[in-house]
């Protein structure tokens, strides 16, 4: 043989149905009339299949079709009426069946000793809502709320995290949150920092944008947990402490007083990461 070549392609997709025919009879002596039971999970005329079910719920899930996309995939790909509400129906079904699973994330999550949380803006049914989310390196919990607001932690985390140090951006409802210590997402500041610099360009937001790049780099290469008398974090506490003494005039410089007065009050949120290598 002196070569070979190959092309990989799908065969057509196509429907199979699968019949369930009920039968009964009736007893020439007593006239009692017995009939056959269906599979119990036939329930229905015509209804979607196990494979239906999970490639559904993948695309939608997982892969963020919506609605008339799927229904549009299935009568063109599959040649499978599909309808929007059948979809909604089904994705409901799954997320049953999910629950337990859903619940066993949460438990995790409770006894992890390390958990970032965030929020963002959504449409829930055409309203607005918050999509809150819960993780760690092995799990996600993710939850819509009509509020931005503590009362969605305090609903879904009735003793906060104990045990766990909570990294987050610095909204009063996520540092209101019980946990073991906090941590404010540096990524933030740096996005925050970055803008104000650019608009003001006051030294101090270049000086704090090169303390987290800083912190950044030192972080890529702990290896162990340092004590707060280490010679190695003595630096940062220092320059963070010669960063927020820095008078800077409000009236000149708006955003980068009050950048700098919010960073004060979360000073103690700021280098936790140093201490402990687990937390990024």
């Amino acid at each position: 043989m002196q070569s070979k070549r190959q092309v990989v392609d799908i065969p057509p997709v196509k429907a199979i149905y699968h019949e369930y025919r009920q039968y009964s009879c009736t007893c020439p002596h007593c006239l009692s009339k017995q009939v056959a039971d269906y599979p119990k999970n036939v329930t229905a005329p015509i209804q979607y299949g196990g494979v239906i079910q999970s490639l559904i719920s993948y695309m939608s899930v997982y892969q963020y079709v919506p609605y008339a996309r799927l229904a549009e995939m299935f009568s063109q790909v599959y040649n499978i009426p599909l309808c929007q509400g059948s979809i909604m129906n089904i994705l409901a079904t799954a997320a049953n069946k999910a629950e337990v699973v859903y619940d066993k994330i949460k438990e995790e999550l409770t006894e992890a000793k390390v958990i970032g949380s965030d929020e963002t803006g959504a449409k829930v049914d055409g309203k607005k809502a918050w999509i809150w989310t819960w993780q760690n390196y092995l799990n996600t919990y993710l939850v819509a709320s009509e509020s931005r607001g503590y009362i969605t932690i305090q609903n879904e985390w009735k003793e906060g995290f104990p045990v766990a140090a909570l990294i987050s951006d610095r909204l009063s409802a996520q540092l209101k949150t019980p946990a073991f210590i906090h941590q404010v997402c540096l990524a933030h500041l740096l996005r925050e920092i970055t803008f104000i610099e650019e608009v003001e360009n006051h030294p101090f937001a270049h000086e704090f944008k090169e303390f987290i790049k800083k912190v950044f780099e030192f972080k890529k290469n702990q290896t162990i947990n340092y004590q707060f008398d280490s010679l190695e974090t003595k630096f940062f506490e220092e320059k963070i402490n010669e960063l927020l003494a820095k008078t800077i005039s409000k009236k000149d410089y708006p955003k980068t007083t009050t950048f700098q007065n919010s960073m004060i009050k979360v000073r103690n949120y700021i280098l936790p990461c140093l201490y402990d290598k687990e937390i990024p």
